[in-house]
This record gives structure tokens, C-alpha cells and sequence, in this order.
């Protein structure tokens, strides 16, 4: 897959009847993902792609898809998404490796009620070998995030990732770890 690809998928999911659409970018010294979700309109589907390239790791691509919701009933501040992810990593170092995973997980966001521009995020996925294919032997990552919303449709957040695969050559390669800030739109 290359990135030309990736965005012309991307392209033809928001084409279709989409709504809540949103744009990431979000960078540290070393890194920078630049990601966009879709959601279906005729049920509690979401859709996002990201590419995230690190200058010492190199690429790695995303494609998911999950079922999203009120984690309680009635209005509740806390929406949970579970799914499936689609990594591909290009990782630069050692040997040049390279591979896909099919990963399980999901994430939560909770927008705080008392300070209602606040919102706090989490998310975690996880691919065992089982669903790890080329170099990759297994993937996972984790993720948090505390944002500030300052207009109706753009928050600006503070972030910590790490993603981490083991390939067949190179063993267990950090993808990404650190911190790094981040803006978001929606549409």
C-alpha cells in the first residue's frame, strides 16, 4: 500500500453518505500523524485511516473500523468505540522490514461535565501473531490524551503514544514513544 493509495481509500469512505467527519494532526520532535475518520449516518459506524511517520522508524499506515456509542445510558460524556485496526508498518531501521497486523481494540473519550471544553481519551489495540502477517510477528499500541476545545469544531490537545512491533530480523522495534501535541477539526 502506498500513501497514494491510502488516500484515495480515504477519499472514496467520506464520499459516501458520511457525517461527523474529522481531520488529526499531531507531531513531536521525531514524528508526525496526520489521520481522518468518517461516520456513517444510518448507524453507530466509524471509519478512520492515519500515516504516521517517524524520521528514524519510518511509516507506518492505519485503516479501522468500529462500532461506537454512549458508553451509559441516556446522554452520557463517556463514548466507547470497539473494532478492528489494519496496520502497516515500513519500518527504515535494521533490516528494512516490513509488515501488516490486523489488530483488536478500541477507545473511550469523556468529555468532562463540570469543565465542558475538557475532554480526556484513551485507546489501546493489540495484534498477537495470529493476526500478524509479512516481518511482523505481533503489534500493539496505546495511547492517551487531554484536549481543550477552542471553538465549537477544533480542540487542541496534549498526547502520549507508544507503538511497538516485533519483527522477524529486528526484534522488538518502538514505533513511536513519547509525547507530542495535536489539533483537531471536525466537520
Amino acid at each position: 500500500m502506498n500513501l497514494r493509495h491510502f488516500w484515495a481509500f480515504l477519499v472514496l469512505l467520506a464520499s459516501t453518505s458520511a457525517y461527523g467527519a474529522g481531520v488529526d494532526l499531531n507531531v513531536s520532535d521525531d514524528a508526525a500523524r496526520l489521520s481522518a475518520d468518517f461516520g456513517l449516518e444510518s448507524n453507530n459506524l466509524l471509519f478512520d485511516g492515519s500515516w504516521l511517520h517517524h524520521q528514524d522508524k519510518g511509516d507506518t499506515f492505519s485503516l479501522g473500523g468500529y462500532l461506537t456509542g454512549a458508553a451509559a445510558p441516556g446522554p452520557s460524556p463517556l463514548q466507547a468505540a470497539l473494532g478492528l485496526r489494519y496496520y502497516y508498518a515500513d519500518y527504515d531501521g535494521g533490516s528494512g522490514e516490513s509488515g501488516s497486523n490486523l489488530s483488536l481494540g478500541g477507545f473511550v473519550r469523556y468529555k468532562l461535565p463540570q469543565l465542558d471544553r475538557v475532554s480526556v481519551g484513551a485507546d489501546l489495540f493489540y495484534a498477537p501473531s495470529v493476526l500478524s502477517f509479512g516481518d511482523s510477528d505481533s503489534l500493539y499500541e496505546v495511547g492517551g490524551r487531554v484536549g481543550y476545545e477552542v471553538i465549537r469544531d477544533a480542540n487542541v490537545y496534549l498526547g502520549w503514544r507508544r507503538m511497538k512491533s516485533d519483527f522477524d530480523e529486528d526484534g522488538d522495534v518502538m514505533l513511536d514513544n513519547g509525547f507530542h501535541i495535536g489539533i483537531r477539526a471536525t466537520f
